[in-house]
């Protein structure tokens, strides 16, 4: 949107339709039997994490599989990629992802979660009316139920990403719906396929 010269935009349109579960398509491909598959972060309800596998060429909504950290740093996932058994286990001392062909013992793979969160944070779109770096996704909350949508909006922080996951219930395009996260209250409304994101208040 057009704004004065030397002054930060305060309202963002955010095209929905493209950005809707954009981070299932993050640059982290891991190789699993005869397939690839992109391997993502995100936060859901209860802010817990969920790990996600696309198959590589998959539309972004589909998902291989996917999966609660939590749950997995007790019991570890047991799952067949690409026509291959693996046991798929959160190390939580090392901060990765573990996957472990059953029948090779050195067919380990590791995926440093860090890396996890910064290829969700490049896959998601532009925020330029909540300052510099910031992003967001829009996405369908896992372990929920079909059409429940979360937007998750990601700030760089020290080489890490901070995820500030809110809730969409209430959000349409009748009347602005007010959250707020990390000193920022924002106003937040569709118009037609967008989302509009408008910054009412930052804390200083």
């Amino acid at each position: 949107l057009t704004h004065p010269v030397g002054q930060a935009p305060t309202v963002t349109k955010i095209p929905m339709l493209e950005t809707i579960d954009a981070f299932r398509h993050t640059r982290t491909i891991v190789p699993l039997g005869s397939k690839s598959y992109h391997v993502s972060l995100q936060r859901n309800r209860g802010d817990k994490w969920a790990l996600v596998l696309l198959e590589v060429g998959k539309r972004k909504l589909e998902t291989e599989g996917a999966n609660l950290l939590s749950v997995m740093a007790k019991h570890p996932w047991k799952r067949t990629f690409g026509g291959r058994d693996y046991t798929i286990k959160h190390d939580t001392a090392g901060s990765a992802i573990v996957f472990a062909a059953d029948d090779n013992p050195l067919g380990t793979i590791r995926v440093p979660l860090l890396s996890l969160r910064r290829a969700a944070y490049e896959a998601a779109v532009p925020v330029p009316a909540l300052g510099p770096g910031w992003r967001m996704v829009i996405q369908h909350d896992l372990f929920i139920g079909a059409g429940m949508l979360s937007f998750t909006f990601l700030e760089p922080a020290n080489g890490d990403v901070n995820f500030h996951r809110i809730n969409a219930q209430g959000v349409d395009s009748t009347r602005k719906v007010n959250r707020t996260f990390a000193g920022k209250t924002v106003a937040l409304k569709f118009e037609g396929k967008d989302l509009v994101v408008e910054v009412v208040k930052t804390e200083p």
